[in-house]
């Protein structure tokens, strides 16, 4: 018994000495054992941003998902295990152009600033399935600045009046909704002249086609991030860099584009939107546009990375690519268009018959491009659905907030019915931008290829 005990006391004697070297020894590194102890237990497992709910966390937990698929399990838990996309992408995606200009590269070598900014161009807002695009933004990308240029920002602002309330600080307060001013980005750039020319009202979709322009000159002036409002943040944007994104093997998308500000590639961008515009083919001012400035501004590298078109022009197979586009990404389809818009049915199918593709999403996809125009404001989204899912997932408070009316469908243009008829009352009449009676001189300047990379 005193054996016993005696080796007990040496136990304990030992481990107070161990203890105290531990704390001598790292008191010289700064640092109690204590502090090093809740630093590690915070660092393991990463931890999990106010953005999302730990409750929500822990009741997904409490569930039984073993009859569910691995595809669609991790798709549930996407949320609070983000995926890093980078590390999934093929080294092909990022093309390295030698001998290039050194001023040129001086400016691609700018960081994007950390803003994502998305457009919204008609008098009201008809659907609230848009609101799940900035929600789910904000909650995936906790350092970013969310920047709604809207044509008439007292009825968006009103729009989001119930989900403002709802939602953490954290997310909220990142979410600003500034006047859409085609003036002031259009200037100083090849848009400008343009549009002062009126060569916009050509057109079968006059505001669509601004709106190609519009984030066009956006990203040329304050850089970042621009997406379509029917793309849902599935993981985060860091670390993408310059990009453009593939919708398939021959066409570049525009719904999604990141640059930073005055970048040569952008100012491409601009001057073949201008010079070969035509606002009665639909598409031709956006994907095609930006598919043609890819193929013209760096035909070595599209010959690599994208289907290659039949050769009408004669273009020289072995011409370089030019100094702008080193480093720039061109992102497979998976990363923001996952499902071609083709396979509309998709998207209404139930959505445990997709646990594949679910799973796919979540490892290698930033976003899901939804398509609106196959997904208009009467289509009935079923809440067991494949983007009703989604929804729920990435955007529970719009869920939650508008659950009837997503379900169901043109919630808001009923609400807009109600008023032209004096039922309800949504608020103060809509900002009208105003514009100059009299246009400035335009005095047109030629740019040599030189000078506009400033």
């Amino acid at each position: 018994m005193m054996r016993c005990r005696y080796l007990t006391r040496v136990f304990w004697l030992l481990l107070l000495f161990t203890f105290l070297s531990l704390s001598i020894s790292l008191a010289f590194q700064g640092a109690s054992p204590l502090s090093q102890i809740l630093s590690s237990l915070q660092n393991y497992p990463p931890p999990i941003t106010d953005a999302w709910d730990s409750t929500s966390l822990e009741t997904l937990k409490s569930q039984n998902l073993s009859h569910i698929p691995q595809g669609c399990r991790s798709f549930l838990f996407g949320p609070w295990t983000p995926t890093n996309i980078l590390s999934s992408l093929p080294k092909s995606v990022q093309i390295h152009t030698p001998n290039s200009d050194p001023t040129v590269m001086s400016q691609l070598s700018l960081s994007v600033p950390s803003v994502i900014s998305y457009l919204h161009y008609n008098e009201h807002l008809s659907t609230h399935r848009y609101l799940c695009s900035i929600e789910s933004a904000a909650r995936h990308n906790p350092n970013h600045l969310i920047v709604i240029h809207a044509k008439n920002v007292t009825d968006f602002e009103e729009q989001l009046k119930v989900w403002r309330k709802g939602i953490v600080r954290s997310v909220e307060e990142r979410v600003k909704v500034v006047e859409l001013d085609y003036g002031k980005y259009f200037r100083e750039t090849p848009l400008w002249e343009w549009y002062q020319q009126g060569k916009h009202l050509k057109s079968r979709w006059v505001e669509q086609n601004l709106g190609n322009g519009y984030r066009l000159a956006l990203l040329w002036h304050k850089g970042g991030a621009y997406m379509d409002l029917d793309i849902i943040n599935i993981n985060r944007l860091d670390g993408l860099g310059r990009m453009l994104a593939k919708e398939d093997s021959g066409k570049i998308n525009n719904a999604a584009l990141q640059f930073p500000p005055k970048d040569a590639f952008v100012w491409d961008l601009m001057e073949e939107f201008v010079r070969k515009f035509n606002g009665m083919i639909w598409a031709n001012n956006g994907p095609v546009a930006v598919t043609r400035t890819f193929r013209a501004t760096c035909p070595a590298s599209s010959l690599l990375l994208m289907q290659s078109p039949k050769n009408k022009n004669n273009t020289d197979p072995n011409a370089p690519d030019a100094p702008e586009c080193t480093n720039l990404k061109i992102l497979p389809s998976s990363v923001f268009y996952p499902i071609h818009f083709l396979r509309k049915g998709t998207f209404t199918d139930p959505w445990q018959k997709h646990c594949k593709l679910l799973g796919r999403m979540q490892s290698g996809s930033v976003g899901l491009h939804w398509w609106h125009k196959l997904v208009p404001d009467g289509t009935r989204i079923p809440r067991e659905g494949f983007l009703g899912k989604v929804m729920e997932v990435h955007c529970p408070n719009v869920v939650r907030d508008y659950e009837g009316e997503l379900k169901e469908g043109d919630g808001v243009k009923e609400r807009e019915k109600e008023k032209e008829k004096g039922k309800m009352d949504l608020g103060k009449e809509p900002v009208v931008i105003r514009v100059p009676a009299q246009r400035p001189k335009v005095v047109k300047v030629v740019v040599k290829q030189d000078q506009r990379k400033v």
